[in-house]
């Protein structure tokens, strides 16, 4: 998966889980993100 600059990265990987009917999933991530604010509630 590549996102672009200005993508939402949660909302993106979710979708993407979501459609592949994926319980659980590890995350390597090759460069960075601008900002990230990860809420563990959401």
């Amino acid at each position: 998966m590549v996102l672009d600059l200005g993508d939402e990265g949660f909302g993106a990987l979710t979708a993407f889980a979501t459609d592949q009917n994926l319980g659980s999933a590890s995350l390597t991530a090759i460069g960075a993100f601008g900002a990230a604010l990860i809420d563990l509630d959401a």
